[in-house]
């Protein structure tokens, strides 16, 4: 019986999640379900004051724990860290793809170049 993660907000620490066992689930609760609910659970680490007043190590640390949490709970495929980039990429549990850059500014490189 697999696990359903529901995000219930971001309060200076990991999203609160509600597990559901498949038979708690809506039946139409499917991939797309899965990749509402990590793009959520991106979108309110990202938003949270602790990760936007976090330094660099801090930042790479929440995201990656964010990340472990849900590959573990079968959201995500894969991540993978890109350390020249300073940019986390992962794979949805419905094959599309997101990233978390941790650069200050997300249109330059580490080393201060323009990204075109």
């Amino acid at each position: 019986m697999g696990t359903l993660l529901i995000v219930k907000g971001f309060r200076e620490q990991p999203p609160e999640i509600e597990q559901q066992t498949e038979d708690e689930r809506e039946p139409d609760m499917d991939q797309q379900m899965q990749f509402e609910t990590a793009n959520e659970a991106v979108k309110a680490l990202l938003a949270s004051s602790e990760y936007v007043s976090a330094d660099f190590e801090d930042k790479k640390r929440l995201a990656d724990d964010l990340l472990l949490l849900l590959y573990e709970n079968q959201m995500i495929r894969e991540y993978q860290y890109w350390e020249e980039d300073r940019f986390y990429s992962y794979v949805c549990a419905d094959g599309s793809l997101g990233g978390i850059s941790l650069s200050e500014d997300p249109y330059t490189s580490p080393s201060g170049e323009p990204i075109n």
